[in-house]
């Protein structure tokens, strides 16, 4: 191993367990289903994901012994966020189609008077008019 890639590997291998650590994080705020925990972790993922790219770039193959591990580390909860992130999606969307659907229930047949305020329904009966008299 060169010296640069000797400074560099310790860099990396900390970038990959910050990273780590972070997703963990946000894959147990995701199983809480706890949406503002997530979005707190956003900055904190930005950043530990740049950090982890920056080192890389200075990192070489060499490096495989303790990187191998950090790295299946780093795959494992990169799969449980994409899977949580996907769940999270979901339910979100299954919310708000539930939403739309009340909405659309509860305005059905709604309809407007002159003075913008909603008309009752009532059970008027149908009428026709005829122009030839």
């Amino acid at each position: 191993m060169s010296a640069a890639n000797a400074t560099a590997m310790p860099g990396l291998a900390q970038a990959i367990e910050t990273l780590t650590e972070v997703l963990a994080q946000e894959n147990a705020a995701l199983e809480r289903m706890d949406m503002q925990a997530v979005t707190g972790l956003l900055d904190a993922k930005r950043e530990a994901s740049r950090a982890m790219q920056s080192s890389l770039t200075a990192a070489s193959a060499s490096d495989s012994g303790q990187l191998k591990v950090l790295a299946q580390r780093l795959q494992q909860a990169s799969s449980d966020n994409k899977r949580l992130l996907e769940r999270a999606i979901r339910a979100q969307q299954h919310v708000m189609s539930i939403l739309a659907q009340a909405a659309r229930k509860s305005s059905a047949g709604a309809c407007y008077g002159a003075r913008g305020s909603y008309l009752k329904h009532s059970a008027a009966p149908s009428f026709a008019l005829r122009a030839n008299a």
